[in-house]
């Protein structure tokens, strides 16, 4: 696989920077008037996979709240416009095969969102009879999405699998990166559950209370990085193929 960099390393060698220069009045606001917002355009090999770059508001870079400067929500992708990627003179790889592993990677970072979200209902006082109703009819809106998305993860696996699969068993042994992959696929399949018995009658079932939404959130949250090097396994075969 080709050596990686991850926008996560960047954010923290901007930060890095920014914190070598003294840190007074003047210096926060030089950057935020300067550079209002500071973008990363991840590449391979001098191309972008999905047309996308992170967005970072420059403030975030002036000031230090320890890990909680940065939140998850902070590194959703956004896409670059077509004006801007003319100007950078930027291109976008366009296999077609590379849109599955950016489908599972979106869609379980989706998953991570909504699931953190619901999380956070713990942190809620104590609801009056009144206040409950309407939490319940909340979380009942968020249930239908969850379980859509999470099915959907479920298939893009086996889409992904099913390739791997028909391979001839020499084709298989000259595709690691791929092999690399189904094995990620297998770990992944025993993280990602909600709960040990998510399933009946093979329809999935997310009816949880909070704490084993919040495990699971914690689970979604933490397995981000691994999924991401997966995805990165998954390009790394596709452009060896082609």
């Amino acid at each position: 696989m080709y050596n990686t960099v991850t926008v996560e390393e960047v954010v923290s060698a901007i930060r890095r920077a920014i914190a070598a220069a003294q840190n007074h009045e003047l210096r926060y606001y030089a950057i935020t008037f300067t550079w209002s917002n500071i973008v990363i355009v991840p590449l391979v090999k001098g191309k972008s996979l999905d047309g996308t770059a992170r967005r970072f508001s420059s403030i975030l870079f002036s000031v230090d709240r320890g890990e909680d400067t940065f939140g998850q929500c902070n590194f959703v992708p956004v896409a670059i416009p077509s004006n801007a990627f003319s100007q950078l003179e930027l291109s976008t790889w366009t296999y077609p095969r590379l849109l599955v592993g950016q489908k599972l990677t979106g869609l379980l970072f989706h998953l991570s969102l909504l699931v953190s979200h619901r999380r956070e209902f713990e942190k809620l006082p104590e609801l009056d009879e009144q206040g409950h109703e309407l939490l319940q009819q909340y979380i009942q809106r968020l249930t239908t999405p969850m379980g859509e998305i999470f099915q959907a993860v479920l298939d893009t696996e086996t889409e992904m699998l099913n390739y791997f699969k028909q391979l001839s068993p020499s084709e298989q042994e000259n595709r690691p990166h791929l092999t690399t992959v189904v094995q990620g696929l297998a770990e992944l399949q025993e993280q990602i559950l909600p709960t040990a018995d998510c399933s009946r009658d093979g329809r999935i079932q997310l009816t949880m209370n909070l704490p084993e939404v919040a495990e699971w959130a914690n689970r979604l949250e933490s397995i981000q990085q691994s999924v991401f090097s997966m995805y990165l396994f998954w390009v790394s075969d596709v452009l060896e193929e082609v």
